[in-house]
């Protein structure tokens, strides 16, 4: 959706995402505030590392985009192994879904594409820097009263606006918006959104560890693995380090199986399908939990919700606020 330009002491953007940050930057909307859970929500945050970041998860376009101008892409065209079967890997996300996924975004990950020198973290952040003097509130969202135009975030007192624009997970925020006549949790309530989370393990570890002079995909199709995907980068190309490999190890899972034991079993996986690496090695790990990785297709359509919010001053924005999956590339372009 493309917005004229606002312009108004009291407009807010929920959700400190890639699309708030690009509306903002190019002056499509000029928030008074903008409000998230917490600071480096956005899965495009990325992990601080040395002197930069390293993104999340393995991002990649099917064609270059520009926005600051000077972006730089590398080409990276990965070799692919399958351990199992083709099916197997498919069954991993689609068994999660009643319906098919919008973007089944593993099997992007693994045609290949553009990656973004230094990663889309360091786009992110410089967005986050370039917007810096527009005010930032963290915390957990109590409610949105659309009959006083106000926002309750924590412990503070509400927050009245004239405009809102939401670009946090729609999962999150319906619940807490609320009227007197309760027609945003009727039709709330009829709304299914449904959803595949990953689990997302980052380890880098010297080239002497895992020779490897190209990117590399493995498909995991096997029963009984919860892993799916283990994307293998050398890290000189995208983040000039000349002697590292990154990896992420991608696994579909339900909420249920987010217990402390689950990253050893991820490790435990790596070893049983030959890919073992020297714990002493490894001198970066991280994991993380994306709970809304891939969307499910919409049985329910939300147009008339999204015109009632309209009329109530709110926009639905956004791959998460809209619930439409879209690249990052789209963003840049709307």
């Amino acid at each position: 959706m493309r917005l004229n330009s606002i312009d108004s002491n009291n407009v807010l953007i929920l959700g400190e995402s890639f699309t708030a940050l690009t509306m903002t930057y190019k002056g499509c909307v000029k928030p008074h505030v903008i409000i998230d859970i917490w600071e480096g929500g956005s899965s495009l945050y990325g992990w601080d590392f040395v002197n930069g970041c390293i993104d999340r998860l393995p991002m990649l376009v099917r064609n270059k985009c520009q926005l600051l101008g000077d972006e730089r892409y590398i080409q990276v065209r990965p070799v692919i192994e399958v351990i199992g079967s083709e099916e197997g890997f498919t069954e991993k996300i689609h068994s999660k879904l009643p319906d098919e996924p919008q973007i089944n975004w593993l099997n992007i990950m693994s045609e290949g594409g553009f990656m973004l020198r230094n990663g889309w973290c360091s786009m992110l952040r410089r967005l986050k820097s370039m917007t810096a003097k527009i005010s930032r509130i963290y915390g957990e969202v109590k409610y949105v009263h659309l009959d006083k135009s106000a926002i309750k975030v924590g412990w503070r007192k509400e927050i009245r606006y004239s405009k809102a624009i939401i670009t946090m997970p729609l999962p999150y925020i319906l619940p807490r918006i609320i009227t007197t006549n309760n027609v945003i949790k009727r039709m709330s309530d009829n709304i299914k959104l449904n959803y595949v989370s990953l689990y997302v393990m980052t380890i880098i570890v010297s080239k002497s560890e895992v020779k490897l002079e190209e990117p590399k995909i493995i498909k995991v199709g096997r029963k009984g693995f919860l892993t799916a995907l283990i994307y293998l980068l050398p890290m000189d190309e995208i983040y000039n380090l000349s002697n590292s490999i990154l990896i992420y190890v991608l696994s579909p899972i339900t909420l249920n199986l987010l217990k402390p034991e689950l990253g050893s079993r991820i490790l435990s996986e790596l070893k049983r399908i030959n890919l073992s690496i020297n714990f002493k090695s490894i001198y970066f790990y991280r994991d993380y939990f994306e709970r809304y990785a891939i969307l499910g297709k919409l049985k329910d359509d939300i147009r008339d919700l999204k015109s009632i919010l309209k009329d109530y001053g709110i926009d639905l924005l956004g791959r998460l606020g809209a619930w439409r999956d879209i690249g990052i590339c789209d963003v840049l372009r709307d």
